[in-house]
């Protein structure tokens, strides 16, 4: 075993055992895609539906300039006002993507049964 091993995993009586599990969130635990799809709806809804004439062509040129979340988003929003035109400053925009994304977070099926599952078999949490 590494020392780095030893972050994770112990050893009892010559088993080795898990002592810690150590999640990413972004396609682990968080359906990202979808949670980004119920975002990003819900912001041309509430921001852009009086500016662009498609919801879906929005959606569609938004995920491309994400880039599967390569892309930060203060990228994406300007090219996005500059492409349409639109009223908005990429900060204004980035904000309410950093306070409403959360919002629409998804998790994939069954994550929270795993996590409970997890924690009754006394895996401690990183």
């Amino acid at each position: 075993m590494k020392i780095n091993d030893h972050l994770l995993w112990g050893s009892e009586r010559g088993k080795v055992m898990v002592t810690g599990v150590i999640f990413d969130l972004d396609g682990t635990l968080l359906d990202r895609n979808l949670s980004l799809l119920h975002f990003i709806d819900a912001q041309y809804d509430s921001l852009f539906k009086t500016y662009m004439e498609s919801k879906d062509v929005f959606i569609k040129r938004f995920i491309e300039l994400d880039h599967r979340g390569y892309v930060w988003k203060d990228k994406v929003y300007q090219h996005l006002i500059a492409e349409y035109r639109l009223p908005y400053t990429w900060e204004e925009l980035l904000d309410d993507y950093l306070n409403g994304f959360p919002k629409h977070a998804l998790s994939f099926p069954n994550t929270i049964p795993l996590l409970d599952a997890s924690r009754r078999k006394v895996i401690s949490w990183v």
